[in-house]
């Protein structure tokens, strides 16, 4: 994906603020959550929102310096999937699979931050 695909699945323009991207996927996991919404698509559309979201508070900082800081974040961002997919740590990691890969992580760091007295947003 590039990043006008990750800014366009929140519903976003290209130079949107973190609270903007926030707000957005707020609205779009509200919206696609798989226990709100029974349709078949909506699973892969939150997933999808998950990943974006995910990719672009990350990167928000490389993204704004340069190109040359941007395509290193894209690639940083496709190793780390790729490691996450192929090296799993019993107690860290865990086997990421098709298209719900971005909601299982997403429930990991919940937990997580729950154990950590930290609410989850």
């Amino acid at each position: 994906m590039t990043l006008s695909d990750y800014y366009g699945i929140l519903g976003i323009p290209d130079n949107s603020s973190i609270d903007d991207i926030k707000k957005a996927y707020r609205k779009k996991a509200r919206l696609y959550h798989p226990d709100i919404n029974p349709s078949p698509e909506a699973k892969d559309l939150f997933i999808n929102a998950t990943e974006a979201y995910e990719f672009l508070l990350a990167n928000f900082e490389k993204i704004a310096q340069s190109d040359e800081a941007y395509f290193q974040a894209m690639e940083d961002w496709r190793k780390y999937r790729q490691d996450s997919a192929t090296s799993p740590n019993s107690t860290q990691r865990i086997a990421l699979r098709g298209a719900s890969d971005a909601l299982i992580i997403s429930r990991l760091l919940c937990r997580r931050r729950s154990s950590r007295g930290r609410p989850c947003s």
